[in-house]
């Protein structure tokens, strides 16, 4: 059960941290075009460093624990964001999941 439901944990936390990355880089206090422009840009960094280090058929993927300590970082950095837009709640919320599926990835794979 759990091997079924850790996979559908991490891409929600995924899908979390690209909305968040989108929604911080949309409330930043610039002229829109700039806001558009960061936040294509940030967007575009999680993307490649996700899909370089952490995507199932890269070629550059990181092996345990390397990779579980990469999600982490990037989750944690997502739920940081939440936490600096003033979402405390969610940001908490965020981070004990990620530990969670990050704990239970470095057993299960």
């Amino acid at each position: 059960m759990i091997k079924f439901v850790n996979p559908i944990l991490a891409l929600t936390l995924e899908i979390i941290m690209l909305i968040t990355f989108g929604y911080f880089g949309m409330t930043r206090p610039w002229s829109l075009t700039l806001r558009i422009l960061f936040t294509i840009l940030f967007i575009s960094i999680a993307l490649l460093l996700w899909a370089f280090f952490a995507a199932p058929k890269s070629e550059h993927r990181l092996q345990m624990p390397s990779i579980m300590f990469f999600r982490m970082l990037m989750f944690t950095f997502s739920a940081f964001l939440l936490f600096q837009l003033g979402n405390k709640n969610l940001s908490i919320l965020v981070f004990v999941f990620a530990l969670l599926s990050q704990t239970i990835s470095y057993f299960t794979e």
